[in-house]
């Protein structure tokens, strides 16, 4: 097979896939606080379609995926799981990632929008076997951590966990080189007609704002993070009145502990 015609291959298989709506589940492990061992876990979900790609916790995506097919039978729909860590979504068409943010229970959904960031991966020709597909090694240093991404072009989907892409082939492993941060595929499927239920109306009104104002509810938060509790007058608990100064002393020690982002240049400098 000549050049042009291994390329005209290359490129109408690519379009296929990409033409195509993927879930892909990633188990993605974290340190919240980069000075201790404990590790975190949790299942995250990137669900590709011809417009949006995201990237949830995929207990929230269930919880909404049954929220929206109980609207649509008429049903009401409870105890909605809420996690908005590391989500975000990204518009393929106008190349825009939007992340979000929830500080407490008691205020919104806040959005930023950014444009698709430029990665200059570095590909190698080191090469294995993982999950039973042939992968290919990929390094990238970008915003304050060296990350090794593991591609496969068995899936020619130029995607990979949270924001990541631009590697020719499907991310199937990535971790930075403290391993602070792992994500491993541990599935796929095509999605279905019933796995395209729009979800977009189950978020709460977000609330969209830029860098500067995002720095300044985190540190707002942190100086009083129970400002809508107190608000809110005195609260009990166990019959007794909560002590809101020892508990938003307990909370800032907290917030500073667990600020290993994984942006690790965007982390937020405390007071």
């Amino acid at each position: 097979m000549n050049f042009n015609l291994f390329f005209l291959c290359s490129f109408l298989i690519y379009n296929i896939y990409n033409c195509q709506d993927y879930k892909i589940l990633y188990k993605m492990s974290y340190r919240a606080d980069s000075l201790s061992e404990f590790v975190f876990q949790k299942d995250m979900i990137l669900d590709i379609n011809s417009k949006n790609i995201s990237f949830s916790s995929y207990k929230m995506y269930q919880s909404d995926s049954a929220y929206a097919k109980d609207k649509i039978l008429g049903k009401d729909h409870l105890n909605r799981f809420i996690d908005y860590d590391f989500m975000i979504i990204k518009n393929k068409e106008k190349k825009i990632i939007k992340k979000y943010y929830k500080f407490s229970i008691f205020n919104g959904v806040y959005t930023l929008k950014e444009e698709y960031p430029l990665f200059n991966w570095k590909v190698s020709k080191q090469t294995k076997e993982i999950n039973g597909y042939f992968c290919q090694k990929a390094e990238l240093n970008y915003k304050g951590r060296y990350w090794e991404a593991w591609f496969t072009q068995d899936i020619l989907l130029q995607e990979g966990p949270y924001i990541f892409h631009g590697l020719p082939g499907l991310i199937i492993k990535m971790k930075d080189n403290k391993e602070n941060y792992i994500f491993e595929m541990i599935g796929i499927q095509k999605n279905t007609i019933i796995d395209n239920i729009d979800i977009k109306d189950t978020f709460k009104k977000e609330l969209v704002v830029n860098k500067k104002q995002l720095n300044k509810l985190y540190i707002d938060y942190y100086n009083d993070p129970y400002k809508e509790v107190r608000a809110q007058g005195s609260i009990i608990e166990n019959n007794e009145s909560l002590n809101l100064n020892e508990r938003t002393i307990k909370k800032q020690k907290a917030i500073k502990k667990y600020n290993n982002p994984i942006e690790l240049s965007e982390a937020i400098h405390f007071p």
